[in-house]
């Protein structure tokens, strides 16, 4: 037969060593098993916290931004409304009915398609750049 090990001895001992022994190792066992378990349980819960406090705080930057932004928006106490500029009429050809556009409002006209104006100022192109299906 072999010989025991050390590990096999050191089991062999605790068992026969009594009922108090025995008693005594499973309840250090299960204290540190307690102790193991509380830990990780704060742990998780503090990490929860951390998180939930963490979602609370871009929540309120979040909306004080937005309220910031749409606040720029508004005009001061005591501004005359009727004082912002107006937007000049479309000039017209006399004669006509047909309105004289600048390059932006041509640009407009064609939003979504492929366009550009090419040439001088006064001598402009309007390019529109269509895709042909073959």
């Amino acid at each position: 037969m072999t010989k025991p090990s050390n590990e096999q001895r050191l089991i062999s001992d605790l068992l026969a060593a009594g009922d108090e022994l025995q008693q005594a190792t499973l309840q250090s066992g299960l204290a540190a098993m307690r102790r193991k378990r509380l830990r990780r349980h704060a742990l998780r819960a503090g990490s929860i916290f951390m998180v939930m406090l963490l979602l609370l705080l871009f929540g309120f930057l979040h909306v004080r931004h937005n309220r910031d932004q749409s606040m720029t928006h508004l005009s001061r106490p005591g501004a005359n409304i009727e004082s912002s500029p107006r937007p000049a009429p479309p000039e017209v050809i006399p004669g006509t009915t047909i309105q004289v556009l600048n390059d932006q409002q041509l640009l407009d006209l064609f939003k979504g398609h492929p366009v550009a104006l090419v040439g001088t100022p006064g001598k402009q192109k309007l390019i529109v750049f269509d895709v042909m299906d073959n």
